[in-house]
């Protein structure tokens, strides 16, 4: 599945969970605990976070929700969640974006927290690519229950090592000499 997409896109499979209390009642923490949840769609907006649209149970639907509102079991003892910082790699470059969830991506991948220096196992759900601001992230589905968005060089696919190669970005162009292909040329 791969589409172009303004501003939302909708995942392949809902995730159920719970959204922080204090998040449906804009950051106000005297409002405590959890509501039941589906996460169902992820948002971009430009210079932004990306965010996060969750339908409760009672039918409510919310958008623009922070990424750290969202988890899909409910903290038990010492709370191992992380902070949106570390959840969402950088801030959205544009409105649009392309979207996809190629099936070879799918499974077990291993992601990599920078500030905290940590690892976490997780699933793999989506890519989105801004093209225009040249920055792909995946959304990863986190085995502390929380929703991450991640670059590439942070994640090994298929359960891959806990390892970086010393890779460097690729800064060349490749093209093609369309002056060959013209009508009337005699390649």
């Amino acid at each position: 599945m791969s589409f172009e997409a303004f501003v939302d896109a909708e995942i392949p499979k809902p995730i159920g969970g719970f959204v922080r209390r204090s998040a449906l009642y804009d950051g106000d923490t005297s409002f405590e605990g959890y509501e039941p949840c589906s996460f169902f769609a992820i948002t971009s907006y430009k210079d932004r976070a990306p965010t996060l649209k969750l339908l409760l149970d009672d039918g409510s639907l919310f958008s623009f929700m922070p990424i750290d509102s969202f988890i899909s079991s409910l903290p038990n003892g010492a709370s191992n969640l992380v902070e949106m910082d570390d959840l969402a790699y950088k801030n959205c470059p544009d409105y649009a974006f392309a979207f996809s969830s190629p099936k070879f991506l799918q499974g077990a991948i291993n992601c990599y927290l920078v500030r905290r220096d940590l690892w976490l196992e997780a699933e793999y759900v989506a890519s989105l690519d801004w093209h225009r601001g040249n920055l792909i992230m995946h959304i990863c589905h986190l085995e502390n229950g929380q929703i991450a968005l991640l670059p590439s060089h942070k994640i090994k696919f298929h359960n891959g090592a806990r390892e970086f190669k010393p890779y460097r970005k690729i800064t060349s162009v490749w093209e093609v000499d369309a002056k060959a292909w013209e009508i009337g040329s005699k390649v």
